[in-house]
């Protein structure tokens, strides 16, 4: 399967895989942006919450659960992107991406 996900690490996009699969399979709601870091208990929504880009993370799995269609999605994805790229060249910690 080609990448969804242009410019997203693979790492990354599997995740979204999964986060969508779950989003339209099971229609849930998407879960809502912790003030502290201690409650989220996913790693890699720790690690976007670092990264500044959460709330762009779970836009796009609200369009997704939504819409029941990741491609109706890409101007969250995109912004989602964008949000990455820009704490990428600000010398944002890498290894999220890897």
């Amino acid at each position: 399967m080609g990448n969804i996900f242009p410019g997203v690490s693979r790492s990354l996009e599997n995740h979204f895989r999964k986060d969508l699969y779950f989003c339209v399979v099971h229609a849930v709601e998407p879960p809502v942006a912790a003030d502290d870091e201690d409650d989220l208990d996913d790693p890699v929504e720790r690690m976007l919450k670092k990264t500044g880009c959460l709330e762009k993370h779970f836009s796009v799995q609200e369009c997704i659960a939504e819409t029941k269609d990741w491609r109706k999605c890409q101007k969250q994805v995109q912004d989602f992107k964008e949000c990455m790229d820009i704490y990428k060249k600000k010398g944002g910690n890498t290894a999220i991406n890897k």
